[in-house]
């Protein structure tokens, strides 16, 4: 749990993943920089270092951490989802070009969550051409 057990993190997240688009391409066009991200043809790599092959597609994430006092998160979606609206022609050009583009909202095993999220925000994420996930860790993250 955290230092202070009344709050708790989570992130929302952005994933995208493209056949022939490179990280650099993604990166230039959101104006976003991944927290990971592999590019197509690129040799696989892990903390430890080199692994045989290479890459078959481009995957790239872009993570932002909120931190609450409570349950409600639905305003910092909110505004997650608000700030990719300018980028609206690029998302759907990935999903046409055989690409993905998943919405992610990830709580990190810091206690109770319970909210709703608007019509609004459910329609601009739809109007994005974005997948929704949600990834949930039982036990507590530690922080970065």
């Amino acid at each position: 749990m955290n230092d202070n057990a009344s709050s708790r993190r989570f992130d929302v997240e952005l994933f995208v993943v493209h056949p022939t688009l490179s990280s650099a391409e993604i990166t230039r066009a959101l104006t976003l920089l991944p927290s990971h991200s592999s590019s197509v043809g690129e040799k696989r790599r892990n903390p430890k270092g080199e692994l045989p092959g290479v890459y078959r597609d481009t995957r790239w994430r872009y993570s932002q951490r909120f931190v609450v006092e409570d349950q409600w998160f639905h305003e910092h979606v909110a505004e997650f989802v608000d700030a990719l609206v300018p980028h609206r022609t690029f998302l759907e050009q990935v999903r046409s070009s055989g690409g993905s583009t998943t919405l992610i909202l990830q709580f990190l095993g810091d206690g109770y969550y319970g909210d709703n999220i608007s019509r609004a925000t459910l329609e601009a994420v739809n109007v994005l051409g974005l997948d929704f996930g949600i990834e949930v860790y039982a036990d507590p993250q530690s922080p970065p």
